[in-house]
This record gives structure tokens, C-alpha cells and sequence, in this order.
């Protein structure tokens, strides 16, 4: 009896081994770099060789276990049936803001939300740039503590899931949440998530000029999560792009910084303070008594202060050099710090 039942649970094993997806030389090298860095937990990951971002851009789907999951497409946890919060729930409360800083620009990026383990993840696929971009790895359902083997697994699928970066070309991009949004979808587009745009300017775009162009080439598809607006930046200027009405909507720095928080810039008058919120005030007042020249460390410095009890990460990103420093969980006195080789 016990002979056969050893003989099942081997055949059970053999046949979950034979389905199980075999990974790639690539794929075993990016595994093998995952290392957890600290106990928010905050993982790094490099990502080796191609994760087939141009084929999924010809179609917006793909074919893994989460996207087959959940074909949101936006970084709504649509596994888990969630209805998504409204944007004025308290955990949209992200901070984004550019500097120029006298040609060394600065990317300073708060992203608050429910706690979740976090990545740090550089790629360089084949046919794009290299980046460096923060990943709520909650999205990927990570459940265990040590990770189970399974759970390592899904953090291949991390280049599909950015909430903020840059590139080796000095493009920046961060999302926030809006109250509302409405993209046109344009049907002879391909339609792809809010997230997946992040991915495709870190790959693709040189400059702000680029981005904007690759922007009006997809439809963006929020799914089951918030409408996001961005901002955009290089080495020489800013952008927030918002939709609404159907439009897209770009709003370009008029100083040598820029703010988003949370709320359609396009459609709030900056002449009347009261309609805007309280951290992008204080950012904005901060920037422009400096007249946008920060240090990393005094970027990190307004990031705190604008910071949320819900704060997961505070990252700076120097669009030039390359350098990244973030801070997690508002433990401002232990920033990492990463680097980025850049052109």
C-alpha cells in the first residue's frame, strides 16, 4: 500500500514538472539575481534578455498565468475581484514632481498605497533602452514569507507592472491616480494597460518628444483600476498627460520644475491655491523658492514631507548620472542607493 502510494505521489510530481513552464537561460540568470535588500521587503532583480514587450505591443495580450488571471491590463488586482477604490480613497495620496536643477535633473517620486512588498527592477531587453523602475510586486499575488519557489516564478513577469523609472536616456515617468478619466479609443489602435505605458516609454523613448509621439500610437485601457495621469520628463523638460473628455492632454513645464499630485491639472486653475491639494502646494512652494535646484539628498528631503503614513517608497532619480535612491516605508535615514549605466 505504501509502495503504491509513493509511486502516485512520484507520478503526481513527474506530471506537475512536464506542465510546468520551462524557463529560458535568461530567465533562470534574472531568478538567480533576485535578492531581498532589506524588511519592508524591498527586492532587486535584473531582468536578462528579451520579456517579448514588441510582440504583446502588436496585440496588448499575452498569454501568462496572471495576464490570463486578470485581463485588466491597468494593475488592477482583477484575480481578486476587487472593485477598484475611487480616487479620493486615502491611499491616493502619490507625489511626483520634476527638477531641472541647472541642467543635473532630478525625478522625485512618492508612491502611497497599501503596504506590499516592492522591486527594484533593471532591464535591457534586446530591442529597447536600459532602465531602472520600482515595481509593487503586491500586483504579482506574492503571498508566502520566506517566497516559496512558485512565488519567485512570478517575478518574471515584473517588466509589465512599473509605477515609476528611467531610463538610459534620462526618460522619467511616475502615475498617479485621478478622480476620473476617458480616454478616446481610436479602433484601429492596439490597446494596452496604464502600466504598460510606463514599460513602453522606458523602452522606447529617447526624449519628451518621443514619448509623446509613442503616447498617441496606443489606446490606453485603465481595466479594473483608477485612471492614472503621468509625469514625464528628460533631461530639458517636463510633461503631465492627463485624458479626459476623450482627449489627451499635455501640460508642459513653465518653470524650471513641475508637480502632480492627484487631482486633473488640466481642469484645476493653479491661480486659486484652495483648489489645490495640500502636497502639491507644498511641493510646488518648496520648488520655487529653490527655483528647482535640489540635491538628491534635499529631494529626499521634500519627498519626506509630502510623505503619507501609506507611503511604500521615496525614490530619486537623477536623469543624468543615473543614480537612484529610495527610501522605504519612510525610513528616511536608510536610503539604498542603485546606479543605472547611462548614454
Amino acid at each position: 500500500m505504501k509502495r503504491r502510494l509513493v509511486l502516485l505521489l512520484l507520478a503526481l510530481l513527474l506530471a506537475a514538472l512536464a506542465c510546468a513552464p520551462r524557463q529560458t537561460t535568461d530567465e533562470q540568470r534574472s531568478l538567480a539575481s533576485l535578492r531581498q535588500v532589506d524588511d519592508h521587503p524591498l527586492y532587486v532583480m535584473t531582468y536578462y534578455g528579451d520579456y517579448g514587450f514588441s510582440q504583446f505591443l502588436k496585440s496588448g495580450r499575452r498569454a501568462t498565468a496572471l495576464d490570463l488571471q486578470r485581463q485588466d491590463g491597468a494593475g488592477g488586482r482583477a484575480s481578486q475581484s476587487a472593485a477598484p477604490r475611487p480616487a479620493s480613497a486615502p491611499g491616493w495620496l502619490c507625489t511626483c514632481f520634476w527638477a531641472y536643477n541647472d541642467g543635473s535633473p532630478l525625478f522625485g517620486r512618492n508612491f502611497d498605497w497599501e503596504r506590499h512588498p516592492a522591486l527594484l527592477l533593471f532591464t535591457d531587453p534586446p530591442d529597447g533602452y536600459a532602465s531602472v523602475s520600482m515595481v509593487d510586486a503586491g500586483y504579482l499575488d506574492l503571498g508566502s514569507d520566506p517566497l516559496s519557489v512558485s512565488e519567485r516564478l512570478k517575478f518574471l513577469d515584473a517588466p509589465y507592472w512599473p509605477f515609476d523609472g528611467v531610463n538610459e536616456c534620462g526618460v522619467a515617468v511616475g502615475v498617479m491616480a485621478v478622480p476620473y478619466g476617458e480616454a478616446r479609443q481610436d479602433p484601429e489602435l492596439v490597446t494596452i494597460g496604464s502600466l504598460h505605458v510606463v514599460r513602453l516609454l522606458l523602452d522606447r523613448a529617447t526624449n519628451l518628444h518621443e514619448a509623446l509621439w509613442l503616447l498617441q500610437q496606443y489606446n490606453v485601457d485603465w481595466g479594473s483600476g483608477p485612471p492614472l495621469h503621468y509625469l514625464l520628463a528628460d533631461r530639458e523638460r517636463s510633461v503631465v498627460i492627463e485624458y479626459a473628455s476623450r482627449q489627451r492632454r499635455a501640460m508642459f513645464n513653465t518653470d524650471a520644475w513641475q508637480v502632480s499630485t492627484n487631482f486633473l491639472i488640466s481642469e484645476v486653475c493653479e491661480s486659486k491655491p484652495d483648489d489645490l491639494c495640500e502636497r502639491y502646494r507644498e511641493a510646488n512652494a518648496a520648488l520655487a523658492q529653490a527655483q528647482g535646484r535640489l540635491s538628491s539628498a534635499a529631494a529626499m528631503a521634500l519627498l519626506s514631507r509630502v510623505s503619507q503614513p501609506i507611503t511604500q517608497w521615496s525614490a530619486v532619480y537623477e536623469l543624468g548620472t543615473g543614480t537612484v535612491r529610495v527610501a522605504m516605508g519612510r525610513e528616511y535615514g536608510e536610503v539604498q542607493e542603485f546606479e543605472l549605466g547611462m548614454k
